[in-house]
């Protein structure tokens, strides 16, 4: 429960960090995923 706007701001902002950071983070294996070459046997 917050009792002050001080309270709910701060636990917004750290919630908005903690999601950039996951996202941030996500990014990169996502990247390598996409870019990554096929390669097929060549018989």
């Amino acid at each position: 429960m917050y009792h002050t706007l001080q309270d709910f701001t701060a636990n917004a902002k750290g919630v908005s960090y903690l999601m950039a950071a996951l996202i941030l983070s996500a990014f990169i294996p996502f990247w390598f995923f996409l870019t990554k070459k096929v390669t097929r046997k060549k018989k």
